[in-house]
């Protein structure tokens, strides 16, 4: 970020300091990231969704928040889950690291996961899943152009900053947040409240740490088609729906994925995010290839706002291993089908 007298726009000190400790200060605020292939992070998404899969699996995810823009958002995420007899449920380890403006805003989270399941009937089990978070958010003082550092004639950023250097960049904190899936043969939903403690304000030494709550709220359903007697069908239809709630912000996603099988899996998707006011934010476009035990899959989101003109468009990708059981499961009584992305 630059600050100056540029192009008949002067520069205020006072301005300055103000958005930066209003970004990272006593009161530190943060929105949580969003994904938009859901289900290829979906710890993220659900902690009751540990070990749905019953194998080990690994997640890699990458998203690029507004592309077009120099020093956009980026963020990385890694995960793994799977299965425990012993535990009755499903565990898993989650990190996620959040870079904003090229490394000026840093959030790093580190997360332990734990599901438990229980049978309701033969054909329907519910999952309730806690989470664990350690968070460490830090700014970069390196990275920030403060307007002393500008020189009011050819606008470059040439002098050093007599502003003293804050001695709190960096906060950490714990954060708890939990969730339910209800699922049968055929279909699933659940629910999510992410940041139950922090969401009030996480107070030491006079420092406070602000996440609002996250809701979210998702349903799907896998509808098989062309199944014939014994025969495995050649083609799925899962129409899905994907509410979240942040502060001031409600997302409803709702979209359908295609999948083709055949000694490869491919699948398609397109999907709609909008407000309540039922304005159209973005269209969604997915593209993903199975085979064997990898999975990838690419996506981008079209951002219909038309004072954007386009440039807050994002691209996502994903990467699953899905790794051999230890031993022999039976898996129709915990798996949720799950769209793939």
């Amino acid at each position: 970020m630059a600050f100056g007298k540029l192009n008949n726009y002067t520069f205020n000190k006072k301005y300055v300091l103000f958005s930066f400790f209003a970004i990272f200060s006593a009161n530190l605020i943060a929105q949580d990231v969003h994904f938009s292939q859901f289900y290829a992070n979906h710890l993220y998404l659900n902690p009751a969704l540990a070990g749905s899969s019953i194998c080990p699996r690994i997640f890699m995810n990458y998203r690029n928040q507004w592309a077009s823009l120099p020093n956009s958002y980026a963020t990385y995420s890694t995960s793994y889950d799977q299965y425990s007899e012993a535990l009755h449920g499903g565990w898993g380890v989650m990190a996620i690291n959040d870079v904003q403006g090229d490394g000026l805003l840093n959030t790093l989270s580190l997360s332990g996961l734990y599901s438990y399941s229980a049978k309701i009937t033969n054909k329907a089990h519910l999952k309730f899943g806690f989470q664990t978070s350690f968070v460490t958010r830090s700014l970069n003082w390196n990275k920030i152009t403060l307007g002393d550092m500008i020189d009011p004639i050819t606008g470059s950023a040439i002098f050093p900053t007599n502003e003293p250097k804050p001695d709190d960049l960096q906060k950490y904190f714990v954060d708890f947040s939990s969730g339910f899936a209800l699922y049968g043969q055929h279909y699933y939903l659940g629910a999510a409240a992410h940041h139950l403690n922090t969401s009030g304000g996480l107070t030491e030494k006079k420092t406070t740490a602000f996440f609002p709550q996250r809701y979210t709220l998702h349903f799907g359903t896998e509808i098989p088609m062309f199944k014939r007697g014994r025969k495995k069908q050649k083609l799925d239809i899962s129409p899905n729906i994907v509410i979240q709630h942040q502060q001031n912000s409600t997302q409803i996603n709702y979209g359908l994925f295609l999948a083709r099988k055949l000694h490869y899996e491919i699948v398609v998707g397109t999907w709609l995010r909008q407000d309540l006011n039922l304005n159209i934010n973005s269209f969604i476009y997915l593209f993903g290839f199975i085979y064997k035990n990898y999975k990838f899959a690419y996506s981008y989101d079209v951002n219909k706002n038309k004072l954007t003109n386009g440039i807050l468009n994002s691209h996502e990708v994903s990467l699953t291993l899905r790794m051999r059981c230890s031993k022999r499961m039976n898996e129709k009584h915990y798996t949720i089908k799950c769209p793939q992305f």
